[in-house]
C-alpha cells in the first residue's frame, strides 16, 4: 500500500516514525479502534486514553481516513439473498429507531470515575499488563496501557481534543456506517441498471441480427422471384411466338393444300385438253394476256398481267356462241402479284362457243356482261 492507505505509515515522515515506535499489539488496538471493532467498554477506555494523549490524534485521524477509503476498494459483487434480507431487516430496524450504534462518549455509557484510580480500573480490561521496569516512572493515569508505549516520552503532535472530539468521532463512525449502507444500495441499483441495460443491448442486437437476416432473405427471395418472373415472361413470349408460327404454318399448309388441289385439277384437265385458245388484253387492260385450255368437259384459264380490282368488283369469264347470248363460265379472283390459274366446269358443249371474253362485274357476278371487256380470244 502507499502512504495514504497503509496503517503502517502516517501523513508525513514524523508520523511514520512515531507509528513505528508502537508495539505490534498496540498497533492492532489502534487499527481496531479506527474500524470500530472494539467492545464498547474498550472503545470508551481507549477514547479516554486518547483524550490524555493528543499526540496520537494524527495517527488516529489517518487510520480513520484509511478505514473510510476501504469501502472503495471492495470488488463489485451482487449480494446473496441472505445478505439482501439482512440488509432490509437492518434498514427496517433503523427506520423504527431500534438499531443502536456503539457510543464512545463515556458520559452516556458508564458513570465517570471520581479519581485516577477508578479510571485506570476501567481501562484495565483493555489489555493485560506486562512487566516493564520503566513503568514505575510512568504517570499513574496510564498504568493500564503503559506496557504498549515506547520507553521514551512521547511529544504531542496534535492539539488537545475535548469531549466534543470524542462525540465527533462517534458521529463520524455512525455516518460512515450510513454511507456504507448507501454505497452498497447504490452499487446494487447501479448493477441492476447495468444488467438491465446489458440485457436490452443483447436483445436489441439479437433482434437487429434477425431483422438483418429477414431482410437478406427478402432480398434473395425478391431476386429469385424477379428471375422466375423474367423466365416466365420469356417462356410466354416464346409460346406466343410459337403459336403465331404454328398458325402461319397452318395457313401456309392450307394454302399449299389448296394450291395442290388446284394443280391436280389443272393437271387432270390438261390431260384431256383438245384445244387451246389465246386471250389478249383490250384497251382496258393492254398488258394482260392469257390462255384457255379446252378439254372434253372442263376449261383451264391461265392469266398474266391482270390488275386486282377494288372491293365490290370481280372478273367474270364468258363463253360466247356465234349466234347466241354469252354464257358465264365462272368468277375469276386476282390478287396482287399473282397470275391466277382458274379451273372451271361448263355446262354447255365445247363445240358451241366461238369467242372467250373476260369482263369486270359487280361482286357476285352478273347474268350477262355489264362492265368493260378487258380480255378477248377467238376459238379457231
Amino acid at each position: 500500500m502507499d502512504q495514504h492507505t497503509s496503517f503502517g505509515s502516517g501523513p508525513d515522515s514524523q508520523e511514520g516514525e512515531f507509528w513505528a515506535q508502537f508495539s505490534e499489539e498496540w498497533q492492532e488496538i489502534l487499527a481496531a479502534y479506527a474500524l470500530g471493532a472494539l467492545e464498547p467498554e474498550e472503545m470508551i477506555a481507549l477514547d479516554d486514553y486518547l483524550h490524555n494523549h493528543p499526540e496520537l490524534q494524527a495517527v488516529v485521524d489517518r487510520l480513520d481516513e484509511t478505514a473510510a477509503a476501504l469501502a472503495y476498494g471492495a470488488p463489485v459483487a451482487l449480494p446473496t439473498p441472505d445478505a439482501k434480507r439482512a440488509l432490509l431487516d437492518r434498514v427496517d430496524r433503523e427506520l423504527q429507531g431500534t438499531l443502536a450504534y456503539p457510543q464512545r462518549n463515556r458520559s452516556q455509557q458508564i458513570p465517570a470515575p471520581h479519581d485516577d484510580h477508578e479510571r485506570h480500573t476501567a481501562t484495565a480490561p483493555l489489555r493485560p499488563q506486562r512487566p516493564n521496569p520503566e513503568s514505575t516512572t510512568t504517570a499513574p493515569q496510564s498504568t493500564a496501557i503503559s506496557p504498549y508505549l515506547p520507553a521514551k516520552p512521547l511529544q504531542p503532535t496534535a492539539r488537545l481534543r475535548g469531549s466534543s472530539g470524542r462525540s465527533r468521532w462517534g458521529r463520524q463512525r455512525r455516518s460512515n456506517a450510513g454511507f456504507f449502507d448507501f454505497a452498497t444500495g447504490w452499487k446494487i441499483a447501479t448493477m441492476a441498471t447495468a444488467a438491465a441495460l446489458l440485457f436490452f443491448i443483447i436483445a436489441t442486437a439479437q433482434l437487429a441480427g434477425q431483422l438483418n437476416r429477414l431482410n437478406q432473405q427478402e432480398i434473395t427471395s425478391s431476386a429469385a422471384l424477379a428471375t422466375a418472373t423474367a423466365a416466365l415472361d420469356r417462356a410466354q413470349a416464346e409460346l406466343a411466338t410459337a403459336h403465331q408460327e404454328n398458325r402461319e404454318l397452318q395457313e401456309t399448309a392450307q394454302q399449299l393444300a389448296e394450291r395442290l388441289q388446284t394443280d391436280q385439277q389443272q393437271l387432270t384437265s390438261l390431260v384431256t385438253v383438245n384445244q387451246v385458245v389465246a386471250l389478249g388484253g383490250t384497251e382496258f387492260a393492254p398488258q394482260a394476256e392469257g390462255t384457255l385450255f379446252v378439254g372434253e368437259d372442263s376449261l383451264v384459264l391461265v392469266l398474266r398481267g391482270l390488275q386486282p380490282l377494288p372491293t365490290g368488283q370481280t372478273y367474270q369469264l364468258w363463253l360466247i356462241p356465234a349466234d347466241n347470248a354469252p354464257v358465264s363460265a365462272g368468277l375469276v379472283h386476282v390478287s396482287d402479284g399473282e397470275s391466277p390459274n382458274v379451273t372451271t366446269d361448263v355446262t354447255l358443249t365445247t363445240e358451241t362457243f366461238a369467242t372467250v371474253g373476260l369482263s369486270v362485274e359487280p361482286a357476285g357476278g352478273s347474268a350477262q356482261p355489264t362492265g368493260n371487256i378487258v380480255m378477248l380470244g377467238n376459238r379457231t
